[in-house]
């Protein structure tokens, strides 16, 4: 089973809280994080974009890649039919875990968000991708401002959800019940992470 520490907790909530997706949704974050975690030392797949989806947003996103234009914003992301083999081919092109510079995880979190695959959920499940990429599963970092979101405020570059040594970041209230609820592997035999 994947180790949740508080600061997995407080990066999960954090980007849940940015986007206003509620206390349930930091429950499914949390599950994301932890299948991406599971798979962390495998190159990103398709059915591992589609998994986390799913889980991140399982009402929006149960039946997979987006099949209508979405907006964000002001911004009209990349016709519907174009998703699949857009994200193909990014997977396709990933750099190599090992070797994945900070540039390279940027571009890829940036591609991804264009890309927006799904109805919900896009910006919670790439910066989960994000982290797979560039290596940072166990400690999460926020992903950069690239589009200077004000929610974000002063977050521009990568920066740990919570410093080390500080506490920083209380649960919402209710959230205990949402956490209480992840005592379980719904995704199968999580082997113990070492």
């Amino acid at each position: 089973m994947s180790n949740i520490t508080p600061n997995v907790v407080a990066y999960c909530a954090q980007e849940c809280a940015w986007q206003y997706s509620g206390e349930m949704s930091v429950a499914h974050m949390i599950e994301g994080w932890r299948y991406a975690h599971r798979y962390r030392n495998k190159p990103i797949k398709l059915r591992d974009i589609l998994a986390m989806g799913r889980i991140v947003e399982p009402e929006q996103n149960h039946r997979g890649l987006r099949r209508r234009g979405v907006q964000v914003g002001t911004s009209i992301k990349m016709d519907w039919r174009e998703v699949p083999d857009a994200l193909t081919h990014l997977l396709e092109n990933q750099p190599p875990l090992e070797s994945v510079t900070e540039a390279e995880a940027t571009e890829f979190f940036r591609i991804f968000e264009e890309i927006h695959p799904f109805m919900d959920g896009n910006g919670r499940t790439g910066t989960l991708v994000y982290n797979w990429i560039r290596g940072s599963l166990p400690e999460p970092v926020h992903v950069p401002n690239l589009w200077d979101d004000p929610r974000r405020g002063p977050v521009k570059a990568n920066r740990s959800a919570r410093p080390a040594g500080s506490v920083g970041w209380e649960p919402p209230k209710g959230l205990d019940y949402v956490l209480a609820r992840l005592t379980h592997d719904p995704l199968g035999d999580d082997p113990p992470i070492a």
